[in-house]
């Protein structure tokens, strides 16, 4: 979650291996704030998926050619300066 002047911003991204292949989905949930006054929420979905890379061990999404990269230090997945904290 990222909060602001304009609203809070929740950003769920769900990974699941599929065959050969892995499926990506993106939920978000935006809840605006106009005026001081909460708006009704925005929600946006979008389904991806992604090869593994072995070299580089990490994800490459075929539709955006995003690399998404796991940190199991810190229980992070990362797809450029964007990080999320793993839950399961």
């Amino acid at each position: 979650m990222s909060e602001h002047e304009f609203g809070k911003e929740y950003d769920t991204l769900v990974i699941s291996e599929a065959s050969d292949q892995f499926q990506i989905q993106r939920r978000w949930k935006y809840a605006r704030v106009l005026d001081g006054v909460a708006q009704e929420p925005e929600y946006k979905e979008q389904k991806t998926t992604a090869s593994f890379d072995a070299n580089n061990e990490t994800l490459h999404e075929n539709e955006t050619g995003n690399a998404i990269s796991y940190d199991s230090k810190n229980g992070t997945i990362s797809i450029g300066t964007t990080k999320y904290q793993k839950l399961k």
